[in-house]
């Protein structure tokens, strides 16, 4: 009789152990300096399911999580209230319930990787006459980048509906849509920015690494090769903010349009928008290695993490 209940009990705690495990949430945290917020797991958290039922096995977040910011700690973590849930079509899809994140300082979440917010040129800057050397092209690249995050409180005195959120409380879509506008009213009312960089200093100097730390680094045909539709799709609503002061200043950060080193090495335009297929990736209009500034309104975005893989 002993031996006959001791059976039972086992059974009947291997039967629970087994049903807490399967139940378990499949979330993974991501890092950020305000404190980490879960990317992934089944559902929940996205604002906008882009489509099926989410399932599957979340991928783990970047190290570190809130960008890097201009060397000089920049405003950093997470903080973003706008998400968006990739949806999937079932159980094995990778990207199905992994939220996407706008966060405080302009940056977009999504997955493992994060894509910064455009560092914009300043004219005053990029109109002179080209630098004959590499050191010239590197204090030229280095004295023209504006970033987002130090403009944003930079400009919050002059600019009162933009929101601050140093502590990444985190703000609403609409006021991350504000911040989005009036930064890029104030990048160019205040300091003659316009996403004008000239085409042999984006290929010549790291800007990425430079201003934003030696994790990141400007995105690749390769990063963007890797990406699957939906992920282009989930950046795309995310990123789809409308301006508020009827300028359209938003667009200096918004846009889809980018600058990209090819997979021959030579710098070109891409754009992140859904649907563009086979010409995600063009040539310039001009050549890669000219030395004046280029007027395709393309954003000098950077990426740090690993590339989603299909």
């Amino acid at each position: 009789m002993l031996r006959r209940l001791t059976v039972i009990l086992v059974a009947t705690f291997a039967a629970s152990a087994g049903c807490s495990q399967s139940s378990a949430p499949s979330s993974v945290a991501s890092g950020g300096a305000s404190g980490a917020r879960a990317i992934g797991g089944a559902g929940g958290g996205g604002s906008a399911a882009t489509g099926g039922s989410a399932g599957g096995e979340a991928t783990g977040g970047v190290p570190g999580g809130g960008l890097g910011g201009s060397g000089e700690g920049a405003t950093a973590g997470a903080g973003g209230a706008a998400t968006d849930s990739a949806g999937g079509a079932g159980g094995g899809d990778e990207t199905a319930g992994v939220e996407t994140q706008l966060l405080y300082n302009g940056a977009l979440r999504h997955r493992n990787i994060e894509i910064s917010a455009p560092i914009l040129p300043r004219t005053s800057v990029i109109y002179k006459p080209f630098p004959t050397t590499l050191d010239g092209e590197k204090q030229m690249a280095h004295d023209a980048a504006l970033l987002f995050d130090q403009l944003l409180v930079d400009c919050a005195p002059l600019y009162p509906t933009i929101t601050l959120d140093p502590a990444g409380a985190g703000l609403t879509p609409e006021q991350l849509g504000v911040n989005y506008d009036q930064v890029g009213l104030c990048s160019y009312m205040q300091y003659s920015a316009k996403p004008y960089w000239v085409p042999k200093l984006v290929g010549d100097v790291d800007i990425c690494g430079t201003e934003m730390g030696p994790d990141w680094h400007l995105i690749t045909e390769g990063d963007l090769a890797a990406m699957q539709e939906r992920d282009f799709q989930a950046v795309a609503d995310v990123w789809s903010h409308h301006p508020v002061s009827g300028q359209g200043f938003s667009e200096f950060f918004a846009s889809l349009r980018i600058w990209v080193r090819a997979a021959d090495g030579a710098i070109a335009q891409a754009t992140l928008a859904p649907g563009a297929g086979p010409d995600r990736v063009t040539p310039l209009a001009v050549a890669p290695t000219s030395t004046d500034h280029y007027e395709g309104s393309l954003g000098l975005r950077c990426l740090r993490g690993r590339a989603p893989q299909r």
